[in-house]
């Protein structure tokens, strides 16, 4: 910024927060940057957290990790600081039991905020979705969309059952950041399955949580 002679998110030779981690070779689920200009520690910060946007990503709960870039330039008698604040999120390593626990805390989230529509587990497509979920690592040189419709497709018809179907999946980078779907949460769908897994593929940062549900529309 001091070079450049401008003070903001966008730079005329680097490009984006994304684009500086991606040239890092860092990868995440999660980018917040915060860029202040001002005259001492305490004064910039107090600007920040004045600012709602600003605030939210010193705040942000997905935000695991922060660098924090300062340099001075002279204005008059006294120095000016640039500053620049880098949040991102570095997926954890879950264990077995938090993988175990992941799809049942998703349905109650979803459900906590669907209010009287509520979503009721079927044990057949969480079978489904989960396997799905597994082979998303088990498989990671292969098309996402090319393993859901092996798994979801491959197996006992689910017409005689359903309606319709709807499968969605994400990949993020803690279970936490999958309650908020909001496909799940406006869906018409009665019942669901959920599938979690975590691992990792060259398309996707490490660690990543792969979310997979699966929307049935029973007949």
């Amino acid at each position: 910024m001091r070079q450049a002679g401008f003070v903001g998110h966008v730079s005329p030779t680097t490009g984006r927060p994304a684009d500086r981690l991606e040239r890092a070779g860092f990868r995440t689920h999660r980018v917040l940057e915060n860029v202040a200009r001002g005259y001492d520690a305490r004064g910039i910060h107090r600007g920040l957290m004045g600012s709602p946007g600003h605030r939210a990503a010193i705040l942000d709960q997905h935000v695991t990790t922060l660098g924090i870039g300062v340099v001075a330039e002279p204005e008059g008698g006294r120095s000016a600081f640039l500053v620049t604040e880098l949040f991102v999120q570095e997926a954890a390593l879950l264990g077995a039991r938090a993988l175990a626990a992941a799809p049942g805390r998703i349905l109650e989230a979803h459900n906590a905020a669907r209010g009287t529509r509520l979503l009721r587990e079927s044990s057949r497509l969480e079978a489904l979705a989960a396997r799905a979920a597994a082979r998303i690592f088990e498989e990671p040189t292969r098309e996402v969309d090319a393993i859901l419709d092996e798994t979801l497709n491959g197996g006992p018809s689910l017409a005689r059952e359903l309606a319709s179907q709807q499968v969605i999946f994400v990949a993020v980078g803690s279970v936490e950041a999958a309650f908020a779907l909001t496909d799940v949460l406006t869906t018409s769908a009665t019942i669901v399955g959920i599938g979690v897994a975590q691992g990792n593929r060259p398309d996707q940062p490490p660690n990543s949580v792969a979310v997979v549900v699966l929307l049935g529309w029973p007949r």
